[in-house]
């Protein structure tokens, strides 16, 4: 810093950012009263020793009429220093003033005392004035600078012209540094009320924002009210520390429900943790008398050595009828996406039902043929199977009916399942299952059929078990190992599928775990293949189902074995 920057850094007291003059109304509000209270305690002082001076040697003129003429000017600045206080007319100006002839009056009236009447003596008068002035008031340096660099050279005149060469000396030394000191506490006195004065518009801002705000100084452990209601001052005066303050409101103020997640959130020894990454921290709660309030952390004066936060300052505000608001549109935003939800499983649930029963009809149709088709020459059998083809189309043609009535039915809500039957046709030949032993759970007598001619036709020995609760009580009686593979349809009386293979997982049975659970079902949704994966099964084939494909997949399950 040059010589021109310190000097002007200086009589600003070492505010580099801002002119403290805008301060000086301010400082000269402060000292007001001060100056009414100071000339009434001159005026004693000064009438006690006039007093004791006049039992001890009688009245002098020389020595109190100027104790008089100065206590009289004392009465004159007392009053008017009153009627500016009464009256409001605090004009910077006039105060600054009354400030200066009450100081020159003491420096003059000690000058005289001390030196022009005891010029042989140290003038400790003179001295204690010098120190205890610029203490008095807050003054702006420049105006201290002035009103000093004369009261010195008063000092210096009179020094010459009464006191011995020996005594001038030592007095115009003990002026300089009891001086120097005098205006050095002064002017801390001054830089600190400034200090507070720089955040009066910050704290007046924070005010018309937020209810309440606290100043806490986390390595005092103190607090100072900003802001704050009537109630909350009074409590907050109540308190000695910022714990004791925010624990007594929690139990007064918080609504139960909101109380233990308030004092963690005000836990002052975790908040380096929660705001070691953030400036702020912001928690919602309601009072007890039902208001919704914020509450905000502000991280202060964080160390530089080890970045610890020194101080907070917290504030709070009503936000009820934001909060409330909010409140309404998430729950009409619950409510939207609720009916959607339930839209959207009705449509699904309706699709799946469709999509089973069209299945599985074709799943009848299909497997008839090839029934009809392995026996050719049994014209009974051939009766038989073209009567169920064409119960089983009749069936397919009302629901049909049923469907395409329904109207702006969604039909991209689900995608299908790719149909087996459509994929192109494997290029291996579809592996021997015979001799196995195979659960076979249906509970549709057309489906149950197909599904035994396809499996007997391999070469499978088969069980039959009509709905879910009727396989794990099949299962549980057969012995370990006994069946290679179960067949399992999904949407069943008593107990579906996914709910079988649940049971017979969770038995306590060596084979539990690893027969092999093969969903054969006309649910050919996505979601339905993923569901049996969750429940434990180990594959899925859609109806209507592809013999070759049927086979090949069991085979495969057999050869792990």
């Amino acid at each position: 810093m040059n010589q021109k920057n310190w000097w002007k850094s200086f009589l600003n007291l070492g505010y580099q950012d801002e002119d403290i003059r805008k301060y000086e109304e301010e400082l000269a509000k402060g000292n007001l009263p001060l100056l009414s209270v100071y000339s009434v305690m001159g005026i004693a002082v000064l009438l006690l020793y006039l007093i004791v001076q006049c039992i001890h040697d009688g009245f002098c003129i020389a020595e109190d009429l100027p104790i008089l003429a100065v206590s009289f000017l004392l009465g004159i600045l007392s009053i008017a220093s009153k009627t500016e206080a009464e009256y409001g007319r605090k004009h910077c100006g006039r105060i600054r003033c009354m400030i200066f002839v009450f100081s020159l009056l003491w420096y003059l009236t000690s000058i005289y005392y001390g030196i022009v009447l005891h010029p042989a003596e140290v003038s400790l008068t003179v001295c204690i004035a010098l120190f205890a002035i610029p203490c008095l008031f807050d003054v702006i340096p420049v105006d201290a600078l002035l009103l000093h660099g004369i009261v010195y050279l008063l000092l210096v005149i009179s020094e010459l012209t009464f006191a011995s060469p020996e005594v001038c000396v030592k007095d115009l030394a003990y002026f300089a540094i009891i001086l120097l000191m005098g205006l050095f506490v002064g002017w801390n006195k001054a830089s600190s009320k400034i200090a507070q004065l720089r955040y009066v518009d910050i704290y007046q801002a924070i005010g018309t924002i937020y209810e309440r705000a606290i100043y806490v100084n986390l390595r005092e452990n103190s607090f100072r009210t900003i802001q704050g209601e009537k109630e909350f001052r009074a409590m907050a005066d109540q308190c000695e520390t910022p714990e004791e303050l925010f624990r007594t409101y929690a139990e007064n103020c918080v609504d139960r429900e909101f109380r233990k997640r308030y004092l963690d959130f005000m836990n002052f020894r975790s908040v380096d943790v929660r705001m070691k990454f953030a400036k702020t921290l912001e928690f919602e709660y309601r009072n007890q008398s039902g208001i919704w309030q914020k509450i905000r952390l502000i991280a202060q004066k964080r160390g530089e050595e080890d970045g610890r936060i020194g101080a907070l300052v917290i504030v709070a505000r009503n936000i009820h009828s934001q909060k409330l608001k909010e409140l309404d549109y998430e729950n009409l935003l619950n409510r939207t996406a609720d009916d959607a939800i339930r839209e959207n499983e009705v449509k699904t649930s309706y699709l799946r039902r469709i999509s089973h029963d069209i299945r599985t009809t074709i799943n009848g149709i299909c497997g008839m043929v090839a029934i009809s088709e392995h026996y050719s020459e049994d014209m009974e059998k051939q009766q038989e199977a073209r009567e169920k083809i064409l119960t089983s189309a009749r069936y397919l043609l009302d629901l049909m009916n049923g469907v395409l009535d329904i109207k702006d039915l969604e039909t991209d809500m689900q995608k299908l399942q790719e149909n087996p039957g459509q994929r192109p046709a494997r290029e291996e030949t579809p592996a021997s299952i015979r001799g196995s032993k195979i659960l076979l759970v249906e509970d549709d007598e057309i489906n149950m059929e197909i599904a035994d001619f396809m499996l007997r036709d391999g070469g499978a020995e088969v069980v039959k078990a009509w709905d879910g609760q009727a396989a794990v009580e099949c299962f549980r009686k057969s012995a370990p190992h006994e069946f290679d593979v179960i067949l399992m349809d999904l949407m069943m009386p008593r107990m579906n599928g996914i709910e079988a293979t649940r049971a017979i997982r969770a038995m306590k049975r060596e084979d539990a775990s690893s027969v092999p659970i093969i969903a054969m079902t006309a649910n050919a949704f996505l979601d339905d293949r993923e569901s049996c994966m969750r429940a434990g099964m180990n594959d899925h084939v859609s109806k209507p189902v592809n013999t070759d494909r049927l086979l090949a997949i069991i085979a495969g399950y057999l050869q792990k074995k």
